[in-house]
């Protein structure tokens, strides 16, 4: 039971942090953050489309991760359930 209830969590952990990543590229946070005031010479690369798409495809596969957490069972729980 607690095996679940562990992976119950840690899945939504994951889900939630792959939402966040896959959606803060696009959010005003990103474009007005304390890196890029420190380091202009950034701006250009961190407002760039492929940069906002890599952060958040990296977002999408941490949500695929959490999904696959919840659906993927082990070869010893077939025989139990």
């Amino acid at each position: 039971m607690s095996d679940r209830l562990g992976r119950v969590v840690l899945a939504f952990l994951w889900f939630d942090l792959g939402l966040i990543i896959l959606l803060l590229p696009w959010s005003h946070w990103w474009e007005n953050n304390s890196l890029l005031v420190t380091y202009p010479g950034m701006i250009p690369f961190m407002l760039s489309g492929y940069v906002r798409g890599a952060v958040s495809g990296i977002g999408l596969v941490d949500m695929i991760l959490a999904a696959d957490v919840l659906i993927r069972r082990r070869p010893g729980e077939m025989a139990r359930s």
